[in-house]
């Protein structure tokens, strides 16, 4: 429950950043004083769908992915379940996917939205966490055995 507080007094600081596919096309400047600073990026760059217009951290894919992973993980009491999941979504050039932990399956699912230039890795990697601590909430007080 500590990173969900953590996480959440973050989520009222300014995260000052360019937005992600900005970022991609435009690069960063490297450099120093003895060699002349120079951007690196693709100007060529282009997300794989539209980018959503509001804050990037944290992911929310990531978090529901964290809560179901955590919460799947404690109803069949293991990590290690292989399962396939079926995509609808016409853009997709892949229809299913085989995962063998549900671990997989919620950390590609948070790294997928880097791939859409919607989100930093550390979107992704703090809504991991944000959504394993609210699973962990949700298997300790609020799911019940059956």
């Amino acid at each position: 429950m500590t990173h969900v507080l953590k996480s959440l007094s973050r989520a009222g600081e300014s995260v000052r950043a360019t937005a992600p596919q900005s970022a991609a096309r435009g690069g960063r400047r490297t450099g120093s004083a003895a060699r002349p600073a120079r951007r690196r990026g693709d100007t060529a760059w282009q997300p794989l769908g539209p980018t959503p217009c509001f804050p990037a951290w944290a992911s929310g894919h990531a978090d529901f992915a964290g809560a179901w992973q955590t919460v799947m993980t404690d109803v069949f009491n293991t990590d290690q379940i292989t399962f396939t999941a079926t995509t609808d979504d016409p853009r997709s050039p892949v229809r299913n996917r085989t995962f063998n932990r549900f671990s997989d399956a919620a950390e590609e699912d948070a790294l997928s939205r880097l791939y859409l230039g919607v989100h930093y890795r550390w979107d992704a990697v703090d809504g991991l966490r944000l959504g394993r601590d609210v699973g962990s909430y949700v298997v300790g007080h609020e799911l019940r055995r059956l």
